[in-house]
């Protein structure tokens, strides 16, 4: 047994600042993964909370509270956790969940589908695609998402991403349409990230993202 005075108060001090420190159970923990509707309300000030923060780390983007709480909503109910989410998902400005091209081509993959690449510059992104014994070639050009002013932008310039990325912008495209052809099982009636800003000003039932 310790009789040592000092040693005493240091235990008590000890004990005083771990009672009084905040407790290990935050907003995230108090919510639970695969959440219903009804869990959903039940945690609405937990998720709440949870979307001020997230809003303002900017970890989904730059987004505004209620989209972040949104998303997190999404990655509850789905049991992710926000990285898993973030790697899965798009949130986009206005709300809208869209899947990303990466996750898309890892989900192709998965389910045994399989591509190779006949051409690929930053004009021209032609590719052969292959799931459960069927075989698809699909063709995207630059030209022809000028032409719908899909890769334009205000004043009829080319948007950043089309300028300085081409390659990657077509490839992801040619994935994304050709895939959703072959394999919808995919991308589970969802837009991609590139598909989704065409997709937000088309017309209702158009059938395209572009």
């Amino acid at each position: 047994m310790n009789n040592n005075p000092m040693d005493a108060a240091k235990a008590a001090l000890a004990a005083k600042r771990a009672a009084s420190a905040p407790q290990p159970t935050t907003a995230l923990a108090a919510v639970p993964q695969g959440m219903t509707a009804l869990q959903v309300v039940e945690h609405s000030a937990a998720l709440d909370k949870l979307g001020e923060t997230f809003a303002a780390s900017g970890f989904f983007g730059a987004v505004t509270k209620s989209t972040a709480t949104a998303a997190l909503i999404n990655c509850f109910i789905e049991g992710l956790s926000p990285v898993e989410y973030k790697a899965k998902y798009h949130t986009m400005d206005n709300g809208t969940t869209a899947i990303k091209s990466d996750y898309l081509q890892r989900e192709f993959h998965r389910l045994g589908g399989a591509w190779k690449f006949n051409e690929w510059t930053p004009e021209v992104c032609d590719m052969t695609f292959t799931y459960r014994g069927e075989e698809l070639r699909g063709r995207v050009t630059l030209e022809e998402f000028k032409a719908n002013g899909v890769a334009l932008g205000k004043g009829g310039a080319l948007k950043d991403n089309w300028r300085k990325f081409p390659r990657e912008m077509l490839k992801a495209r040619c994935m994304a349409t050709y895939i959703r052809a072959l394999c919808p099982e995919a991308l589970g009636g969802m837009y991609t990230q590139e598909e989704a800003p065409a997709a937000a000003r088309a017309s209702p039932g158009d059938g395209r993202g572009a």
